[in-house]
Formats: C-alpha cells, structure tokens, sequence
C-alpha cells in the first residue's frame, strides 16, 4: 500500500537487469486485479483503493481440496464467507471464482470433485460473473512422449 500512496513502484528486470518505475497513480491505472486463495488479510485495504479511485475486480480461487493438498488455505466455509462479502462489497461482475486446479487422485476422486464442485456451484450462483477450472491429472513417465497422456478424458 506505500507504493500505491507514493504513486509509483520500481522493479528491475530479472534478465537485463534494467530498473523500471511503473506508474500506479489510478489515472495511469486501469485495474488491478488480485488473484489469491485468501483475501482475509488484504480486505480492509480494498476500501483505501476504492477512495483513491481504483477499479479492481478478484479471481478468487475455491476449490475445497483436503488439507493435505492446501495445507495454508483457510477452510471451504472460511473462503465461501469472504467469497460473498467481497460479492456483496464489489458486485458479482467483479468477483470471479477459480476451481482451479481440479486434481484427481486417490483422495481426491472424481466423484468427490464433482460434488464439490456442485456445492461450490450452488453456494456461489448469483455472487459470481463466471466459474474458471482447469484439470489436473498425473502423468506417468513416458504417456506425454507416447501421445497416451492426450487421450485422457475427464468424462
């Protein structure tokens, strides 16, 4: 938030080495999209950006994995909470949800993605513009290199 105050931030380029200073002044910005797991935190700086004249909208990313696989995420109803708050807060058009990545394994089944996902569904219908999913599967050595590994199918 003290880049945004200052109006500027600086990075230097990884490859080059060249430093840059980006503009962050809201008549140089067009939006600011935040993308994370868990807005809790960042939550009560939203309402210092909306007053300085940012738009901004969040790719909110549910997907009600076991811990074992997001041992860092707050629980499903946690995030499902603050999921509506910002909904409510920012309008459904500027809240987008992510169950992203959809993994299947022995404890993540099919079946319990799916019903997870329906649940999710059912919770977020009308607090949301859009769902974003991506699937994710393990790939043994040597499916890729046969062409085996693209006739999977998530049916």
């Amino acid at each position: 938030m003290e880049r945004v105050r200052e109006g500027a931030a600086g990075y230097r380029n990884p490859f080059s080495g060249a430093e840059h200073v980006v503009s962050l002044r809201p008549e140089d910005v067009r939006c600011f999209v935040f993308w994370s797991k868990n807005f809790e935190p960042f939550e009560p700086r939203l309402k210092e950006l909306e007053e300085r004249g940012f738009n901004f909208y969040f790719l909110f990313t549910i997907t009600a994995l076991p811990k074992l696989f997001e041992e860092r995420v707050p629980p499903v109803e946690r995030a499902l909470e603050s999921f509506i708050r910002l909904s409510r807060l920012y309008g459904p058009r500027r809240t987008v949800w992510r169950f992203d990545p959809v993994v299947l394994s022995s404890l993540t089944p099919k079946e319990e993605r799916l019903e997870a996902f329906r649940r999710l569904c059912l919770e977020a219908r009308g607090k949301d513009r859009e769902v974003h999913h991506q699937l994710s599967y393990h790939v043994r050595e040597g499916e890729a290199e046969s062409g085996r590994a693209e006739k999977k199918r998530w049916r």
